[in-house]
């Protein structure tokens, strides 16, 4: 009973089924066909789609174009004492670490030998120009030959050098400051006994030290006598003048550098010959643009800033010339009071619409310094100074 009842049941949620199904079930065709005006009005919201950038006006500033080398302080004069002959230590005359004079006596060596010798000297001497003398007499008289009388001449002449010798040698006894400064620490002692060439102490001239450091041979062009540098010393955030006074006349092959000395401008007992020194130097103050790097873009056609022109991003060719880490100079292509974008030029095509964030403020007057940090003496970077054109 209950079988017959099922059976009927399920024929007709069938038929029912197939009856509703396709009602809930979109034509293929019908949807292809809503979907046109949606896809219409994609594609109208993507062309007329703008590109959010910042924007600055260009202005002129300056700009300073250097680079960081390392560097050593040289006193004007630098010198180790030592005897040029050998003997005993008579007498120190001066203190370990004080200013000494120029012509003031340093060490004493003892000379009582010597001196011994050049009295003896002395006496052969007196005693070669009387004989001389005689002899000249003699023959201008006739009475001796001219044999006789050059040979008297003669041993004069051996004489007197034999008593300059002497007195050289004398005066090598006693060291006198060739110049005056700061004499260093004693390495001698008084009683000492002192083969020829010993060292005895350092004598420092503390007045205008100079440093020395050699700029890589591409900046060489561009340095002259009477350059300004600054430097610093190591640990000291105190910073110095100088001025270029000479300038090696040639390249070193070995390092592809040109030696430079310059005179410290400023007297300061910090400046120690000998010290490690940081040189900064400037070259080619001038006034230009100067726009980020990111704002420069590459192509095959050369480099392109976009400016904003009524609400579009128009390209223009420009030639660039020093750059840096953040900045790069514009040689040509930009004029004063052109707005041109900074941030967002990589996502733009050539016309295309932008939305400006901010506001297209002027950099006039704002000192620009482009530093590159050149290591081991500036040597060996050479990619940081560009002079990119189309």
């Amino acid at each position: 009973m209950n079988r017959k009842i099922i059976i009927p049941l399920l024929i007709i949620a069938v038929i029912a089924t197939v009856a509703l199904v396709p009602r809930f079930i979109p034509n293929k065709a019908e949807t292809t066909q809503q979907s046109k005006p949606g896809g219409d009005k994609a594609k109208g919201k993507s062309e007329g789609r703008t590109v959010a950038v910042s924007v600055q006006t260009a202005a002129k500033s300056l700009i300073t174009e250097s680079f960081v080398i390392t560097g050593t302080i040289r006193a004007s004069n630098d010198i180790e004492i030592r005897n040029e002959i050998a003997g005993r230590v008579a007498g120190l005359h001066f203190t370990e670490g004080t200013s000494v004079k120029k012509n003031q006596l340093l060490v004493a060596l003892n000379d009582r030998e010597l001196q011994a010798q050049y009295l003896k000297a002395s006496a052969v001497l007196k005693l070669a120009k009387d004989k001389e003398q005689r002899q000249k007499g003699l023959f201008d008289k006739q009475i001796i030959s001219v044999e006789e009388y050059l040979t008297s001449a003669k041993d004069l002449e051996s004489a007197n050098a034999d008593l300059q010798l002497l007195k050289a040698q004398l005066e090598k006894t006693k060291i006198y400051a060739p110049f005056s400064g700061t004499i260093g620490l004693s390495t001698v002692n008084i009683g000492e006994y002192l083969t020829a060439g010993t060292k005895i102490a350092s004598l420092v001239s503390t007045d205008n030290p100079a440093i020395e450091f050699a700029i890589p041979e591409r900046y060489a062009s561009s340095i002259a006598k009477g350059m300004k540098v600054t430097f610093t010393i190591s640990e000291n955030a105190a910073s110095f003048n100088a001025e270029v006074m000479a300038i090696e006349p040639r390249v070193d092959e070995a390092t592809r550098s040109v030696s430079i000395k310059a005179r410290c401008i400023e007297k300061d007992s910090r400046l120690l010959a000998g010290a490690f020194v940081k040189v900064t130097v400037t070259l080619n103050p001038r006034d230009g643009f100067l726009v980020p790097g990111d704002a420069v873009i590459s192509d095959i056609e050369g480099y392109k800033l976009y400016l904003n022109k009524n609400g579009k991003a128009v390209p223009v060719l420009v030639k660039t010339g020093f750059r840096d880490e953040k900045n790069v100079e514009i040689v040509s292509g930009l004029s004063e009071g052109d707005v041109f974008i900074t941030t967002g030029a990589f996502l733009l095509r050539p016309n295309a619409g932008i939305e400006v964030t901010n506001s297209p403020e002027s950099r006039a007057g704002i000192n620009k310094e482009a530093v590159t940090s050149d290591s081991n003496n500036g040597l060996n970077d050479d990619k940081r100074r560009g002079d990119s054109s189309k």
